[in-house]
């Protein structure tokens, strides 16, 4: 069973370094990408770093999931999950014809495991 539901997103202005001190990105603005939000998909929680491209679109990869967690772009949608680019077994997802995910607007629908 799948349930519609406003998932936060939000891009990371800046990093954090090292030192725990806030570091630049670079000029894309959006080197990183923050997930919470979800009812049944709290795994998926975390800061997500740029790491690649798929289909054109930026690639991420969760750095504090606790397990391989991705988010990447298939077709006409974003996902999020462990199946990573190319994949379509997902956790989350949204429809975005326009393939811009810091300018996606709607709920985002999680599997809620029903």
């Amino acid at each position: 069973m799948h349930a519609r539901r406003q998932l936060q997103t939000a891009t990371m202005a800046r990093r954090l370094d090292e030192s725990g001190g806030l570091d630049g990105m670079g000029d894309d603005g959006c080197s990183y990408v923050y997930v919470s939000g979800s009812n049944g998909q709290g795994s998926r929680h975390g800061t997500y770093e740029r790491s690649g491209e798929c289909e054109g679109q930026p690639y991420f990869s969760c750095i504090d999931c606790g397990s391989a967690q991705y988010i990447w772009y298939t077709g006409n949608a974003w996902y999020i999950g462990n199946a990573g680019c190319g994949g379509t077994s997902v956790a989350i997802y949204i429809i975005d014809a326009a393939g811009d995910l810091m300018g996606v607007h709607g709920d985002w629908t999680e599997y809620d495991g029903g």
